[in-house]
């Protein structure tokens, strides 16, 4: 492993992306990958190698002038004019174009046309951004454009469907890359399989058990489970990371990056003292974080391919009703220093303890009255706690949970211009005033 640290300042670490099989989420993994290495804060280069170019689609509205792979294959070589930026911050991209189709023909006919690519991605390293890492979205074929991805990788993601026909062409396409690589200057680091589930998960599970004992230093911990959320995602031309970032499949998504990034590090660093069961733990725990709150920020900025225009909406009342009840707060009896548990705790008892609360404790106990009014508003926030909150905050002050309606309907009933107040303090980056219309409630 250690001597790809020589190579590492100049040269982006470079991942394979290959399936034999049409429907095992290739793209859609390239694509969802790539973005959550750009959240992670690395930059990332897509290479769509696929003819068919949905790589391209899902990440450039609109047309794409550049010259694209096609160009980067003959020439042997990759140009700045033929890498453009796509709207997801530090992530680019080189489309395909319509010439792609022929040009397995075109390599064919020379000598080293299964290392074109290899040659091309050797000049990244002469001109900026440094990429961190490059992303090859292969066809699913074994053809000549596949093969120069897999001359080209330091690492290859082999996603394997959990049935039978592509277990059984495993062995093959393993022996093929091993072929293949032999004799290549480039470095090959490992093969990695990537389990792809079905929509019947719990029949297959024995083909996962099996893949696992028989490929155990293979096979990758993150497996991508099958979810309606990437057929809703594809259907609306997005990412399912910005279509559904809490699904499980973009969680799955999420998580992958981070196995990704891991293998990188463990690659550079040649000792293991960094890698002790804590260490990774942190590591991993770190990564998640970072780019769970970078996309939740790029689904709110409307300049951003993800923007989620309903998500916005939703942030933006959701911090109206903080600030509104916040007052409610402020004037009612003294708090409990909740806040000095941290979260950690109060998540770990969200649904213990507001439902004991509200069924055993009595709300004429005022000793209790504090506490369960500040657990009411800390619950009153997040979506999932939504119920447990109201239903303290109306036990344990009346008043306080009237307010904080009249609060959920004065949003409700001044939606537009409360988005538009929220535009110019964005713009302006500081508070703009705002008027609403109150209406009378009985």
């Amino acid at each position: 492993m250690t001597p790809l640290a020589t190579e590492w300042p100049s040269q982006p670490a470079i991942l394979a992306i290959v399936s034999l099989t049409d429907g095992a989420a290739k793209t859609t993994t390239a694509v969802n990958l790539s973005i959550a290495l750009a959240a992670a804060g690395q930059t990332v280069l897509l290479v769509d190698l696929d003819s068919q170019g949905h790589a391209s689609e899902s990440l450039v509205r609109g047309r794409h002038e550049r010259a694209g792979i096609h160009r980067a294959l003959t020439e042997g070589m990759i140009t700045r004019d033929m890498i453009t930026a796509t709207e997801v911050p530090d992530l680019y991209l080189i489309p395909a174009d319509e010439d792609l189709a022929t040009v397995e023909i075109e390599l064919s006919l020379v000598g080293d046309g299964r290392t074109r690519l290899y040659q091309g991605l050797r000049t990244l390293g002469t001109f900026s951004p440094h990429f961190d890492s490059v992303i090859l979205d292969c066809p699913s074929t074994l053809g000549l454009i596949t093969l120069n991805a897999l001359s080209a990788a330091h690492r290859v993601f082999v996603l394997i469907a959990a049935d039978h026909p592509a277990l059984e062409g495993l062995p093959e396409l393993l022996k093929a890359i091993n072929r293949l690589r032999a004799g290549l200057r480039q470095l090959l680091l490992g093969v990695h399989l990537l389990v792809t589930l079905g929509k019947n998960l719990q029949p297959h599970r024995h083909l996962i058990a099996e893949l696992r004992q028989n490929y155990s230093q293979m096979s990758l911990l993150t497996e991508i489970p099958w979810s309606e959320a990437v057929t809703e995602a594809a259907v609306q031309s997005q990412p399912v990371l910005a279509h559904s970032l809490r699904s499980d499949v973009s969680q799955a998504y999420l998580a992958l990056a981070t196995e990704w990034l891991s293998l990188t590090a463990q690659a550079k660093d040649e000792g293991t003292s960094l890698w002790s069961s804590k260490a990774h733990q942190e590591f991993t725990v770190k990564c998640l974080q970072n780019m769970q709150r970078r996309i939740e920020a790029w689904l709110m900025d409307p300049s951003s391919l993800l923007f989620d225009a309903n998500e916005a909406t939703h942030f933006t009342e959701m911090q109206v009703l903080e600030e509104l009840f916040s007052l409610t707060r402020q004037m009612n009896r003294p708090r409990f220093p909740l806040r000095r548990l941290g979260w950690i705790s109060l998540m770990a008892l969200a649904v213990t303890v507001p439902l004991a609360l509200v069924v055993w404790i009595p709300p004429w106990f005022s000793l209790l009255d504090g506490f369960r009014l500040e657990a009411g508003a800390l619950l009153i926030g997040p979506n999932q706690y939504w119920q447990a909150g109201s239903m303290l905050l109306a036990r344990s002050d009346e008043p306080a949970y009237r307010e904080l309606i009249l609060a959920s309907r004065l949003v409700e009933g001044n939606r537009a211009p409360l988005q538009t107040c929220a535009e110019q303090a964005r713009q302006s980056g500081s508070a703009v005033p705002c008027i609403v219309h109150v209406e009378p409630w009985h």
